[in-house]
């Protein structure tokens, strides 16, 4: 079962402290840290998500394709920069500053 954390957590970005809004799951956890650390990525990853549900796209195949490969590659490229960190060692947690990288913006 998650439970509800009672720790103080700064949200990164909002200048505001929430209290018992963050659960203490790893995997959920972690996945914040994710999404916090490539909020970039994740918006663009969202906005493509929303159009692919659009009735308007849904009846251009090809628009819904390219939409679909615009996707897939956003995430592959996720997947490369995650497995780099980890295999230098770094923390996923978002323990350290994140910079940007050339070649970031989808």
């Amino acid at each position: 079962m998650i439970q509800p954390s009672t720790e103080t957590a700064a949200t990164t970005g909002t200048g505001a402290t929430t209290k018992g809004l963050f659960w203490e799951d790893p995997i959920l956890d972690g996945s914040v840290h994710l999404l916090r650390e490539h909020r970039t990525e994740m918006a663009v990853w969202l906005a493509l998500e929303v159009l692919q549900g659009d009735l308007g796209v849904a009846d251009d195949r090809e628009l819904l394709n390219r939409l679909s490969i615009c996707q897939e590659r956003l995430e592959e490229r996720l997947r490369v920069k995650i497995a780099a960190r980890q295999e230098r060692g770094q923390a996923i947690g978002g323990a350290e500053p994140v910079t940007a990288e050339p070649g970031d913006q989808p």
